[in-house]
Parts: C-alpha cells; sequence; structure tokens
C-alpha cells in the first residue's frame, strides 16, 4: 500500500511502473470529467479541454513525458482546489488518489528522463 502512495523510483521498471499508474489515473480524470459533463447536460469548451488534456496526458505519461505528467499534475491541482471550494462527492473521493498519483508520475518520467541520459553501464 505504501508504494502505491510513495513508490521507490530507483530503476527504469519502477519509475515506468508508476508512469503508468499516473497515466492510469488521468484517464480516470478524463472519464470523471467527462461524465460530470454529461450529468451536468452541459458541455462548456472549458470542461471538454479538461477532458481533452487528461486524457492526452493519460497516453503521454504512460510513454513517459515529463512535460504532460507535469500539465496534468498542474491540472490536478487547480481541480483540487476548486474540489475544496465547492466539495462534490465524487470528487471528495477521488481527487486525493489522483493527486497522488499525478505527482508520483511526475517524479517517475522526471527518472525516466534522468535514466535515458545516463549511459549504460
Amino acid at each position: 500500500m505504501a508504494e502505491l502512495i510513495w513508490p521507490i523510483v530507483d530503476d527504469v521498471e519502477s519509475a515506468t511502473e508508476a508512469a503508468h499508474y499516473a497515466g492510469a489515473w488521468s484517464g480516470i480524470l478524463a472519464g470523471l470529467n467527462l461524465l460530470a459533463a454529461f450529468a451536468a447536460g452541459l458541455y462548456p469548451p472549458s470542461l471538454l479541454a479538461v477532458c481533452a488534456i487528461f486524457g492526452i496526458g493519460a497516453w503521454r505519461i504512460w510513454e513517459g513525458s515529463e512535460g504532460w505528467a507535469v500539465t496534468a499534475f498542474a491540472l490536478c491541482v487547480v481541480e483540487t482546489i476548486a474540489v475544496l471550494l465547492r466539495m462534490p462527492l465524487m470528487w471528495g473521493i477521488a481527487m486525493p488518489f489522483a493527486f497522488l498519483a499525478l505527482m508520483n508520475g511526475v517524479r517517475a518520467t522526471t527518472a525516466l528522463g534522468r535514466f535515458a541520459r545516463q549511459p549504460f553501464p
């Protein structure tokens, strides 16, 4: 359980696993935002843009993109602040897990970039 909260990212395999977990959470957030848009009966372009950012971020984080990991994490922080102001139940439950996963995705993709730049022994 502790590895889901703060995984050890000391080799390519562990960094890849953490990045995949973060990518999955970015995809979950894309889906939850899309469900919220349909449930509200409103499809504002900004909400659909958030869905697109999380969706593209899921794919790119899965592939190890540090920039997309930071983007998805920053968007998650903004949504978390909005949740604290409004507190809908669905977001109150999901956001702590997403926040941790995307934060670890930033750590993992940074480590993957560092490992890629290191010469092989």
